[in-house]
This record gives C-alpha cells, structure tokens and sequence, in this order.
C-alpha cells in the first residue's frame, strides 16, 4: 500500500475511533423479569434456563444490536460531510463459553478490527469490520459479534 492510502486509512480510522471511544463500554444486566418475557415471546423455557443456569444464547445477542444504531447515528452525526451511508455486509458471531444467567452483568464493548479502502462503480468507499465483545464479569470474552460494513464516502 502506497503512502498516501496509508495514511487516508490511518486518517479515517482515527475519525472511527473517535467515535468508537466515545460510545465506551456497556453494562447488560440480566433482568429476571426481562428473561422472563423473553423467554415468553420466543418459546424458550425460562424455568429450564433458570435450572440449567443458562441463557439463550440470542437473549443477550438482543442486546448487543443498539450499540451498532447508536454508532451510526453517531457517525451521521459526528461526520455528515465523510460519511454518506452504510450498507451491511457480512457478520459472523462465535461463542467461547455459556451465558450463565448468574453471570451478570456482562459487559460489551466495541471495536474496529479491519479497515480496507475500496473503490467500484459508485465511488469510493471503506470495508470495515466492527466486533462487539461480550465479557462476563471476570473480563473473560464469552461472545464475539463481528460485522462487516461498507461506508460510502
């Protein structure tokens, strides 16, 4: 890669960043009551959950998306003139260990984890992925929710 995309890349990561940071880390609580409803409105059994000491895995999947709305009204507002849309491409979620219920509260946090600048038809634009790590309270990754978007600048 050639110094100035070294250096674009570098530029626009750092603008990301900025963005990233200022979302921080998030507590989720397990809520009973929440839990409860949950497992009402899916079919899980929540007296099982509660004996086995585990939740399903997308009761706190669930949980994890507003942290990817929260980050691109942050982006559209933080940087109107740099970013002019975003399209969903790919995302891919692995589990390290069981959400037990008794764990709480977990913790997510955001981060970027590959930048690539692109050019096609339209213009150019960036492949970034962002991962949200859940961490239980012994700051152990149990999940990671890693996906992929391309920003259109």
């Amino acid at each position: 890669m050639d110094e100035t995309k070294t250096g674009s890349a570098q530029a626009f990561q750092a603008k990301l960043q900025e963005v990233v940071d200022a979302i921080g880390v998030k507590t989720l609580p397990v809520d009973l009551d929440l839990l409860k409803e949950y497992c009402r409105l899916t079919g899980h059994d929540f007296a099982h959950c509660q004996a086995r000491d585990l939740l399903p895995t997308g009761f706190l999947m669930t949980f994890t998306s507003p942290i990817f709305s929260e980050m691109f009204l942050a982006f559209f507002v933080k940087l109107p003139k740099l970013i002019k849309g975003v399209i969903h491409t790919a995302s891919q979620v692995e589990f390290f260990g069981p959400l037990r219920l008794g764990a709480g509260p977990y913790r997510e946090k955001l981060a970027i984890r590959n930048l690539e600048e692109k050019s096609g038809k339209k213009g150019n634009y960036w492949a970034v992925d962002f991962e949200v790590s859940l961490m239980d309270p012994e700051d152990r990754k149990i999940v990671s929710d890693v996906h992929q978007f391309f920003l259109r600048v």
